[in-house]
């Protein structure tokens, strides 16, 4: 924890899945979040929206603490992310104790981030061996039953190369599923596909959603958030400028700043057309 970080307090809580309170991240002189504060239930799908800067990405990454906040609090199932509590102190904790954590949430990244050398379904496994110690038959078999979830069960047995991004994309958010965690974290999973591959992402999504997996999506596809969210945030400058449903955020915005965020969304793609 930074030296100049705010005090930490433990907060024991069962639900809401993800607390975040009033969290803050700087590097050096540049401040990515300001005071970030929310709750999100079991089966929610919060989709942080705004344009690219405002700190939605740095959100996600900070709530499995690939980053980690300058001050305030992430719980994610009741634990403060990256902290153990002894003698009524947090404390940083250790990279096995971290690594358990961070099992709670399944983190789906914009570049796939795959294993080369390893097949679909090899990297679908990986997770389950190294982290939870399955067996190789068990995490084959849950592997397996995923990769036919997003569709792909007949690309088992093909590498990264072999695959379109769309196809990569569905392998990592069965991988981010395998160890079944708590939450899934997707930032911007849609940013380095083609256009026309965009759909395939999104459909095994919107499903995930359907099921009640609880999300944090980052996102510029509007529409999408629209459909699937329960609750849409509007980021700019590492604040949360405005939150609510999706029908009010998006058709009805009640701050000046979401409004013109969203007219220009809306006339760079009628432009595109």
């Amino acid at each position: 924890m930074s030296e100049t970080a705010a005090p930490r307090t433990e907060q024991t809580i069962r639900e809401p899945i993800i607390r975040i309170a009033q969290v803050e991240k700087s590097y050096g002189g540049v401040v990515a979040l300001r005071g970030v504060s929310m709750d999100i239930g079991a089966g929610e799908v919060v989709v942080l929206i705004g344009p690219s800067g405002s700190g939605k990405s740095t959100l996600l990454r900070c709530v499995n603490h690939l980053e980690e906040p300058t001050a305030g609090v992430i719980q994610v199932d009741g634990h403060v992310m990256g902290y153990t509590l002894k003698r009524n102190v947090l404390r940083e904790c250790n990279q096995s104790t971290l690594a358990a954590q961070r099992r709670s949430t399944g983190m789906v990244f914009q570049h796939f981030n795959l294993f080369e050398h390893r097949t679909a379904v090899e990297n679908v496994m990986e997770g389950q061996i190294s982290g939870l110690r399955e067996t190789k038959a068990v995490a084959s078999a849950r592997a397996r039953e995923l990769l036919e979830m997003v569709g792909l069960a007949e690309k088992a047995g093909a590498y990264p190369s072999e695959l379109s991004g769309g196809q990569q994309q569905r392998v990592a958010i069965a991988r981010a599923l395998a160890t079944r965690p708590e939450v899934l974290l997707l930032d911007e999973p849609t940013s380095a596909l083609d256009p026309e591959l965009v759909g395939e992402v999104l459909d095994v999504i919107s499903e995930l959603a359907r099921q009640g997996v609880t999300m944090m999506i980052a996102t510029h596809e509007i529409s999408f958030a629209e459909d699937v969210a329960t609750t849409v945030c509007f980021m700019d400058k590492g604040v949360v400028v405005e939150t609510g449903a999706p029908r009010d955020v998006i058709r009805n915005p009640s701050e000046e700043r979401t409004a013109r965020f969203l007219a220009h969304i809306g006339s760079a793609r009628t432009a595109d057309v």
